[in-house]
């Protein structure tokens, strides 16, 4: 049974920081219940060739190629195009960041009643806040979100290894935000500090954003 969405975000970035088997391990369900969207294959392919402050783009490409061997992929149904199309337009008239790929994937999770989005797109937290106010369905996303940072707060967890900040700070172009966390302009930097750094940021989100972040 499907029971989590990951967006292209989240699987760029952490292919890029060769982590992906990592940080989904942290997906607070069974692996193969999580989905992605079928055009995930293709979207992430030319971010890939774009570079998108990927450092190795050949390696992250191979973690992304053994993803997708055995990723759910879905399609959104007509009610799911409607209702996607309908946060956008939303999105639009309030002037917030929302795209078409998360847009999409808010409404397979609210439309299927999935448990948990995983997004590496804050400014998608951020839009889907103030559109809860508009739009009444997505009242029920609350407690639903998991954001990238959320993910590596667990992986250190379970092992503050040093290899896992050496792979963020070997990307300092993927995620700006994580390379802040990690401390990378400070190599003295310990475990304590780069937690301190990603709760620091889950509790700034989790205020601009109340509620919708997954316990």
């Amino acid at each position: 049974m499907i029971s989590a969405a990951i967006d292209n975000d989240v699987l760029f970035k952490a292919a890029c920081y060769g982590l992906l088997e990592d940080l989904l391990s942290q997906v607070p369900v069974d692996p193969g219940n999580c989905c992605v969207l079928g055009s995930a294959v293709f979207v992430i392919s030319r971010m890939l060739v774009k570079g998108g402050g990927c450092a190795n783009p050949e390696g992250a490409g191979q973690l992304l190629d053994a993803f997708f061997d055995t990723a759910q992929k879905l399609e959104p149904t007509d009610e799911e195009l409607k209702f996607a199309a309908e946060l956008e337009l939303e999105a639009q008239k309030s002037a917030v960041n929302l795209d078409g790929g998360e847009s999409l994937l808010v409404a397979i999770v609210l439309v299927r009643e999935l448990d948990y989005l995983i997004t590496g797109d804050k400014r998608a937290v951020l839009a889907l806040s103030a559109l809860r106010e508009l739009i009444g369905p997505l009242l029920a996303l609350n407690g639903k979100m998991i954001c990238l940072e959320m993910l590596f707060a667990r992986l250190l967890d379970t092992s503050c290894d040093e290899s896992i900040r050496d792979a963020v700070c070997a990307e300092p172009d993927v995620d700006r935000a994580l390379k802040i966390c990690f401390c990378c302009g400070n190599p003295s930097a310990g475990c304590d500090q780069w937690k301190e750094g990603l709760v620091s940021y889950i509790n700034a989100l989790e205020k601009a954003a109340p509620g919708l972040l997954a316990n």
